[in-house]
Order: C-alpha cells, then structure tokens, then sequence
C-alpha cells in the first residue's frame, strides 16, 4: 500500500522506526519532517499531498520522513538517506531545503541549522524553549532564508515577538485561524512552502 502513493518508502538506517517516503524529482531536495508522533503521510495524507504538489509545481525531489514518539533528537537518518538518495541519482551537487512542523521544526533547529546542504528553512508552529540559544542558531544560519510560520490560534505558549526583535534575518508570518495541526485548513496547510519559502518574492 505504501510504494502506490510514494515513489519508494524506506525504513530509517539508524531509528528503524523512522519510515521515509520518496517523490523522486530532480536536484533540490524538500525534506519534510512530521511533528512528533507524526506519519510520512500525515493526517488525511497532508505531508504526502504538500509532496506532491511541490513536485509537480516545481520538479523538486520531496522526501518525507515520520517522527516517532521514541526518537532520537538527530536528523542522522535524514543526512544518510538524503547523501545515499543524490549519491544513488548521480546528483554531485545538491540543496536542502527543509520543512518541519512543531517537534520537526525544533529538529531542524537543533541539528540542521548549521548543515552546509540546507538552504532554506521552514519552521512551523514550533515551540520555543530555550530563547538564548534559539537566537543565537537562528542567527548563525547561513542559507538564503529561514523563515517561521505560526497559527494564529496556535498555543505554543511563546512569545515570537521576542524572536523576531532580535533575528533580523528571519521572517515570521502567522496564518489567521489556524491552530497548531490546521484544523480544517488542509488547502492553506498544503500550499505552506510555495507561500512562505519556494517562491522568491
């Protein structure tokens, strides 16, 4: 059932929990990463059809991944699966861009932030823990754009106006009526990436 929707479905290396769908396209890669407890598909196969758009909208190689809830905090899997996938396609050159939702979002922060490959970052509806430290990766990344989406009626229980005063190169964008999963906005959920990072507006 898996391999009809996804070009390949692939068990992580290290997390054996960690399942891996594949739209194959061409050299920049759309990693998606689920929030916690998360599936490849996501709910009402969210992440497989966000995939799918951005695919055929832009040629872009999508790659989701699960989030267990018995995880490691790494995207160790990502980076193996990710270097085997271009190696595998012949790709000697190739970019990240990343998407990651509530606890995915704080994995990319924590280990992808400083990840040469990724040029792009975004962030959604992720909880802020640590103010200090976020800002200061925040503000070491070194892609074209890193940029934080939040619901409206999302409760992070966080202040964004404190991350935004003080990283001048993020942006932040809040999408009125939408709580953290985007209840009843799957349209608006789906074409996130196109409206916030794809595009070069």
């Amino acid at each position: 059932m898996l391999f009809n929707h996804f070009d390949k479905v692939i068990n992580g290396t290290i997390n054996k929990r960690i399942q891996f769908g594949i739209v194959k396209g061409n050299n920049t890669i759309v990693h998606i990463k689920a929030g916690i407890g998360g599936s490849l598909y996501g709910y009402k196969k969210k992440y497989y059809k966000m995939a799918k758009r951005i695919n055929r909208k832009y040629g872009y190689t999508v790659i989701c991944a699960s989030n267990p809830s018995v995880f490691p905090a790494t995207l160790e899997d990502s980076d193996i699966l990710i270097t085997s996938y271009c190696n595998k396609r012949g790709f000697e050159e190739y970019q990240i861009y990343y998407v990651g939702f509530s606890n995915g979002g704080n994995l990319g922060l924590l280990c992808g932030i400083n990840n040469d490959k990724i040029k792009r970052m975004l962030i959604v509806n992720t909880p802020i823990f640590d103010y200090e430290k976020s800002i200061k990766d925040i503000n070491s990344f070194k892609g074209e754009k890193i940029v934080f989406v939040y619901g409206s009626l999302d409760d992070c229980g966080f202040d964004i106006n404190r991350l935004k005063n003080n990283c001048p190169n993020a942006k932040f964008f809040i999408v009125e009526g939408a709580d953290h999963q985007f209840v009843g906005m799957l349209k608006e959920f789906i074409e996130l990436p196109e409206k916030y990072f794809l595009e070069d507006k």
